[in-house]
């Protein structure tokens, strides 16, 4: 896929998801600059019930 950028120019990229993580990737159109990002994700716990009388 190509996305158009702000100043003009464009790069082109594509997802690869895993169960976990994200990953999203980058190259430019004359193949001199490349970024890589991956995350890993993770639910945060759930909040404790609330009890009657507190907030």
């Amino acid at each position: 896929m190509s996305f158009s950028l702000t100043c003009g120019g464009s790069y082109y990229s594509h997802v690869g998801d895993l169960p976990g993580y994200t990953t999203r990737n980058g190259i430019s159109a004359d193949d001199r600059r490349v970024v890589v990002l991956e995350t890993r994700a993770t639910a945060l716990p759930a909040a404790p019930p609330s009890r009657p009388g507190t907030s």
